[in-house]
């Protein structure tokens, strides 16, 4: 996929997941959740003008040109919404197995 090869989008999911990574080291990073900041940081960044809400306008060549300070509001905004979705399902993905578990079955 072009857009996933963008070194501006893999910077900002590298910084968005490592932050969220740290800040919750009872769960840390998990496969696919790198899949679910992609999209988030995705629909955020279609949100310019020049993509015009169409994911699909959203080339490498159209990130790179995108305003850095409206990059760093769209990175904010995946990462803001990681942590509310994972604020909720966080505990089932709990690096204790048992515990997540658990947590499913209540």
């Amino acid at each position: 996929d072009g857009l996933a090869a963008s070194p501006v989008l893999r910077a900002m999911l590298c910084r968005v997941l490592v932050l969220w990574a740290r800040r919750t080291p009872a769960v840390g990073y998990f496969q696919g959740l790198a899949d679910l900041v992609e999209v988030l940081a995705v629909c955020f960044l279609a949100e310019h003008p020049a993509v015009a809400g169409d994911a699909h306008r959203l080339t490498p060549a159209v990130l790179a040109a995108l305003p850095p300070a409206f990059l760093a509001r769209a990175e904010a905004d995946a990462f803001w919404c990681t942590t509310c979705l994972m604020n909720v399902m966080g505990k089932c993905f709990t690096h204790n197995f048992l515990e997540g578990v658990e947590v499913m079955l209540e």
